[in-house]
């Protein structure tokens, strides 16, 4: 039986403005110290990551085609979140 975690959670309007946060900001989520952390990721973050993903190694090649476009696939540890 597949273990399947998904949440989500509304912020006010006011927040979202003073933040900047719309439909194509991007954040970095990971979990240390009991806590699922949450980083709005600023253009200079986003430039990098598109950098490294332009990267193709022999590890990216054995990525079975249906993980690639999965959210719960996690491209830092190579790994299905779900899973984990």
């Amino acid at each position: 039986m597949k273990n399947i975690t998904e949440f989500s959670f509304t912020l006010p309007e006011d927040l979202l403005d003073a933040l900047g946060i719309n439909e194509d900001s991007m954040f970095e989520t990971y979990f240390e110290d009991g806590r699922v952390r949450i980083r709005l990721l600023d253009e200079e973050d986003c430039q990098e990551e598109a950098e490294n993903e332009d990267v193709v190694d022999d590890e990216d090649l054995n990525i079975p085609e249906k993980c690639v476009l999965c959210p719960n696939f996690c491209w830092h540890c190579r790994k299905c979140t779900i899973y984990i």
